[in-house]
């Protein structure tokens, strides 16, 4: 729909000697614009310019403040994420944690490239966000740091730690386990069609039981042994149920 273009940034043919507007610009497809698919997409187009906005200035600030301007994709991506959520626009997060669960499941947090997951690195940043509150944008907006530091000059520790915890996370909110806000976040599980539910977005765990419920029939999400036997990416999970027997006990239909 739309991007941020970074030789705008700089004088005419001195980025890679791509030709520059020397100006703040942001990209947006003509073809939205016309009545019907206005109408249609106007949330999402919204949300986009809320996004290649926050392109922008992330990088205007970096590059201002003699910092490295590349910070990694999947954090910068999720930022952007984060960015649309406080601008009012987070209904349509919804559908890419939908797509993650139900057929990115297994690829990495911190894909630095074009299959880089929105949903996943959305939510990493939102329970960042939740956890430590402007100190992340701060930090990824001032630090030296650009990738897995950032976020551990955020949270003070090792990022083994925040991820593992990241994953509990996704595993036990919503469900009533624990009320440790570390693990069971509120603002991840607020009924459907509630004022809170339109400006967070989505549940999580409803998501998660919709997906498995879809897949119910399907080997991958359901297994004899318990585990998906398709390779994990670092910093990845895959979330499964086992059926049959373990050690002789018989298991009583999905657990």
């Amino acid at each position: 729909m739309g991007y941020f273009y970074p030789a705008d940034k700089y004088a005419d043919g001195s980025f890679s000697n791509a030709r520059s507007n020397e100006a703040d610009v942001l990209y947006v497809n003509h073809k939205y614009f016309n009545a019907q698919t206005y109408e249609e997409k106007k949330i999402d187009l919204i949300a986009t310019f809320i996004h290649e906005f926050q392109h922008m200035t992330l990088f205007d600030t970096r590059k201002r403040n003699n910092l490295n301007v590349n910070v990694s994709i999947w954090i910068n991506e999720g930022l952007l994420m984060l960015a649309e959520y406080y601008g009012g626009y987070a209904l349509p997060h919804k559908n890419y944690l939908y797509n993650y669960f139900d057929k990115e499941q297994h690829k990495s947090l911190m894909t630095d490239d074009s299959s880089q997951n929105y949903g996943l690195s959305m939510l990493f940043a939102r329970y960042m966000d939740y956890l430590y509150k402007d100190t992340y944008i701060k930090t990824i907006y001032s630090s030296y740091e650009t990738g897995i530091k950032a976020i551990e000059v955020t949270a003070g520790k090792n990022f083994n730690e925040i991820y593992e915890d990241f994953v509990k996370m996704i595993l036990i909110t919503g469900r009533n386990i624990t009320d440790d806000s570390k693990y069971n976040i509120s603002d991840f599980n607020h009924i459907e069609g509630t004022e809170e539910y339109n400006k967070n977005g989505f549940n999580l765990a409803n998501i998660i039981d919709e997906v498995y419920s879809k897949n119910s029939g399907k080997n991958s999400f359901i297994t004899s042994s318990g585990y998906r036997s398709k390779e994990l990416g670092i910093y990845s999970f895959f979330i499964t149920k086992w059926k049959g027997q373990i050690n002789n006990i018989t298991l009583e239909g999905n657990k």
